[in-house]
């Protein structure tokens, strides 16, 4: 459009229509003036599958167990003589240590139960599960956690189909008295 005809049109136009033109002042977002909530809402989806999914993986990388819930309680004795996992067992337990509770079965595949020995306040885990539960372990061979200045430690012992894991909260495994006994007290170990 030529200059002439556009000014020509612009005196067509009404006077309310330039006077609220010139009042008019654009609203333009901020940048912080985000829509809150919906950042919030996807936040809390964030936090909610952290919650759930942080748990999950730190449970399979330390028990081997499926189900939280023991299937079968067992007592000491009943635990040595327990098959398939009774030849596995202990018949010794380790100077001061006793049994805590029950012996448990966790989905018909792994036995566990806790020695406590309240003089050092140590907890000493006995868990017996099928190999394929434990993949690529090292065998007879005491391992150390890091946990500061504690001792911590755990063995796994090679029986053949089934792994047997020990665990101390906070001793070293090598400086437990009658631990070696323990361990070879097993019906494995001596028929």
């Amino acid at each position: 459009m030529k200059i002439p005809r556009l000014a020509i049109a612009m005196g067509y136009i009404d006077d309310d229509l330039i006077s609220a033109a010139e009042v008019y002042k654009p609203h333009h977002k901020k940048w912080y003036q985000l829509n809150w909530l919906k950042y919030g809402a996807v936040a809390a989806c964030i936090c909610i599958v952290a919650l759930i999914t942080i748990p999950l993986l730190s449970e399979q990388v330390t028990s081997p167990t499926n189900d939280t819930e023991s299937q079968k309680v067992l007592t000491l004795a009943e635990a040595q003589a327990y098959e398939p996992f009774g030849e596995y067992f202990p018949s010794i337990v380790a100077d001061g240590y006793y049994l805590e509770d029950e012996v448990r079965i966790y989905d018909q595949t792994v036995m566990e139960a806790i020695f406590v020995n309240d003089e050092n306040g140590d907890a000493l885990v006995v868990r017996i599960a099928p190999k394929t539960r434990y993949s690529n372990v090292e065998t007879g061979k005491v391992f150390y956690k890091n946990k500061g200045d504690s001792k911590s430690s755990y063995l796994y012992v090679d029986c053949g189909d089934y792994i047997v894991y020990y665990s101390s909260a906070k001793c070293d495994l090598n400086e437990v008295q009658g631990f070696d006994k323990m361990v070879t007290s097993a019906r494995y170990f001596t028929d």
